[in-house]
């Protein structure tokens, strides 16, 4: 089992906007304290950008950086939304 470590910090914009192979370190600020929930898409924009992501489309994904440890996986999270809110935000799988 290969263990790793990295610093955790509370989400900023102003980090997301400048430390974007680093976001890893505050997803889980974003995910369990539920930041984006509820908001709608301009919100998102407004607090985490568009990114390369369509406005008509309920599923948004963002980097997250390449989490240190043995493989230097890169990270993402999804955003989903229902009725233009944002219904889960969550970890997305790395592919095999």
């Amino acid at each position: 089992m290969v263990t790793s470590y990295y610093p955790k910090h509370a989400f900023t914009e102003n980090r997301w906007a400048t430390e974007k192979e680093t976001r890893y370190e505050m997803e889980d600020d974003l995910i369990n304290n539920k930041l984006l929930v509820g908001k709608t898409k301009a919100e998102v924009v407004q607090i985490v950008g568009l990114e390369g992501n369509e406005l008509k489309s309920d599923s948004w994904r963002y980097f997250m950086g390449k989490k240190p440890g043995f493989t230097f996986e890169s990270s993402q999270i999804e955003v989903n939304y229902k009725d233009g809110k944002v219904e889960t935000v969550g970890r997305m799988k790395p592919t095999d």
